[in-house]
């Protein structure tokens, strides 16, 4: 993957043509400024940005086909207007235009020098000065998926190597996969090491488990190194909330622990089972009524007339009811009471054991997160409005990716919410060292 970070500084500037040296991701580049407009050499541009460059006689060409956008700009040396041509993901020509230019192209040592922020704002790039570095170029989108960290202030693109496509940290230690493996990166000391082949994984606290080609359901300990067959011919997995797998395989389905031992086999008619605890699978029948039972189907006790959004913490199944009311009921006694008139969903608990909820009514559009203690007391709104939270992960403050507005991450921390990155974010990695850590494409 390349670096998409762009950090240009000029050394010197005049209202007239000149070249100078600049620096774009700490590699030297030409560039030149014409009456107070920057412009950089476009093939030297194409190359960081991950475009493809073209030239055809007269005609210099950047276009972005592998990415959404499908723009391509077509100069000619001298001339101020620019032809923009838009695609569909067909190849459907959409609008062929032409724009005109803040200065004219210019070639140079045998190079076309274009303006820069016109180029970047074009395939979707944001253009900022700073005294310190200059121009900094940040892309939204990319070709390939790209890492990226941001502590709200600064925002920089991650290294990371050809192929990769996910990452999660856990503790000091980042787990991240390419097309080929998955790997562990020590974030202290730097060292990468080897976990195993690809295949579909997540991490929990010390484990990384992986469904690998043939159905193979396997966890891997990342401090000791061990690993263990959890399940063969897996066709589904899931995991309740202290860490245990659900595998539906095709001789039937077991609930697991991370060394592949049973701990029950599951028998009953559970349409939608989300939690075993307490030697109880908790489910929902089709029409989401709440029960529980036994793995082996015995004992089965009906807990709830409708639930949705089920969430087993602490001994309770927290859910919304058919009237939007946020109830719980006690897993021991299955006393149902409830706790706020409200449509919330759980999404996080918090260290100190607080609960972080999404609220949402489709009758006003009102949307936000307010946070609880556990028994509903304390209640208060925990975000700024218009917030659907898709998920919640505490560190020093709560991080959240907005997927009702922007797709952008976002961090809530002494009651002020703090919008991190302009970018649309596909997955949130974790915190280290201050930096939340996401992934673009």
């Amino acid at each position: 993957m390349k670096k998409i970070l762009l950090i240009i500084t000029v050394f010197i500037t005049t209202f007239t043509l000149s070249v100078s040296a600049a620096k774009i991701d700490n590699n030297e580049i030409k560039i030149a400024v014409n009456d107070g407009v920057t412009l950089v050499s476009a093939s030297e541009l194409a190359k960081l940005m991950d475009l493809d460059y073209k030239v055809d006689n007269s005609a210099y060409t950047l276009s972005d086909s592998g990415n959404s956008s499908n723009v391509s700009l077509t100069f000619t040396e001298g001339s101020k207007t620019v032809s923009v041509k838009s695609q569909d993901e067909n190849g459907k020509v959409i609008s062929n235009l032409e724009e005109e230019l803040p200065v004219a192209s210019k070639s140079m040592d045998g190079k076309l020098y274009v303006p820069l922020r016109y180029v970047c704002e074009a395939y979707g790039a944001k253009v900022r000065w700073t005294s310190e570095d200059g121009a900094v170029v940040e892309r939204t989108s990319y070709k390939n998926p790209t890492l990226i960290k941001t502590d709200g202030n600064k925002r920089e693109i991650v290294s990371m190597p050809e192929g990769f496509n996910k990452a999660e940290f856990t503790g000091n230690k980042m787990v991240y996969s390419d097309d080929k493996a998955i790997y562990t990166l020590d974030m202290e000391t730097g060292k990468t090491e080897y976990v195993t082949s690809i295949g579909s994984w997540r991490v929990d606290g010390d484990y990384i488990y992986v469904i690998q080609q043939g159905s193979s359901f396997n966890s891997f300990n990342i401090k000791d190194k061990s690993e263990y067959k959890v399940a063969q011919n897996a066709t589904q997995i899931g995991f309740t909330n202290d860490g245990n797998a659900w595998c539906v395989t095709k001789d039937g389905t077991y609930v697991k622990d991370v060394t592949g031992k049973t701990l029950a086999t599951v028998t009953g008619d559970f349409n939608y089972a989300f939690e075993y605890a307490d030697g109880y699978v908790y489910y929902l029948k089709a029409n989401y009524e709440l029960r529980r039972a036994h793995a082996d189907g015995s004992g089965d006790e009906f807990l709830a007339k409708a639930a949705y959004y089920p969430e087993y913490i602490d001994g309770y199944i927290y859910y919304s009811d058919m009237a939007e009311n946020f109830r719980r009921v006690n897993a021991q006694t299955k006393e149902d009471i409830m706790v706020y008139g409200l449509n919330l969903e759980f999404r996080c608990k918090t260290k100190d054991g607080r609960h972080i909820l999404n609220f949402y009514t489709p009758v006003s559009n009102d949307m936000r997160m307010f946070i609880c203690n556990s028994d509903g007391s304390d209640f208060k709104p925990f975000s700024d409005s218009g917030v659907v939270a898709n998920s919640v992960t505490e560190y020093d403050g709560a991080y959240y990716i907005n997927n009702a507005i922007d797709g952008c991450i976002y961090m809530v921390k002494d009651d002020k919410t703090v919008k991190l990155s302009q970018d649309k974010v596909s997955s949130f990695c974790g915190v280290y060292d201050g930096y939340a850590y996401y992934v673009v494409k």
